[in-house]
C-alpha cells in the first residue's frame, strides 16, 4: 500500500518527537547551485529529507508537472509538498543552467513511486523523499 508524503512525513515527525530519535550533530547537506554537482541529501524548509541525483532521471512516470514560478529546484521542493501523493521531483530548468538554482524557470515533474535513475543531461536533478527531520523553517533574514 501507497502512503502519501503527508502520512510519511506525519509519521516520521511522530516517532522522532516520542522517541527522542533527534541527530545528535549537525549534518552537512547538499545545496542547490547554478550547476548540479554529486547530489547528495538535501532538507527543505519544512524538514523533508530528500535523496538528490544530479543530471539523473527517474524510471517512474510522473503523475503531475508545474512549473517552478521562478524558484528553480526549491519550486519543485514545494510544489511537491503540495501534493499528497507525491513523493518524488525532477527538475528541467528552462536554460542550460545559467541561473542559480533557488531561482530561475523550469519545469517539475512530480512522481508517487521511486524506479531507478539512469544519466540524463538535460535534467538538471532528480530526487525521492527519504524522511523527515523536524525542524522549523530558518529564516535567511534577521
Amino acid at each position: 500500500m501507497l502512503y502519501s508524503s503527508f502520512v510519511l512525513r506525519a509519521a516520521i515527525a511522530f516517532i522522532s518527537l516520542s522517541h527522542q530519535i533527534l541527530p545528535a550533530t549537525a549534518q552537512s547537506y547538499w545545496v542547490p547551485t547554478a550547476t548540479c554537482t554529486n547530489g547528495g541529501t538535501y532538507q527543505d524548509p519544512y524538514g523533508g529529507l530528500w535523496s538528490v541525483n544530479c543530471y539523473q532521471e527517474n524510471s517512474v512516470a510522473y503523475f503531475d508537472t508545474g512549473a517552478t514560478n521562478g524558484q528553480g529546484i526549491y519550486g519543485c521542493f514545494k510544489g511537491c509538498s503540495k501534493r499528497p501523493d507525491c513523493n518524488g521531483i525532477s527538475f528541467l530548468a528552462s536554460s542550460a543552467y545559467t541561473q542559480a538554482a533557488t531561482t530561475g524557470g523550469g519545469t517539475c515533474y512530480y512522481r508517487q513511486n521511486i524506479g531507478t535513475y539512469s544519466s540524463n543531461s538535460s535534467v538538471y536533478a532528480s530526487a525521492n523523499l527519504i524522511g523527515y527531520a523536524p525542524s522549523l523553517p530558518v529564516s535567511l533574514h534577521p
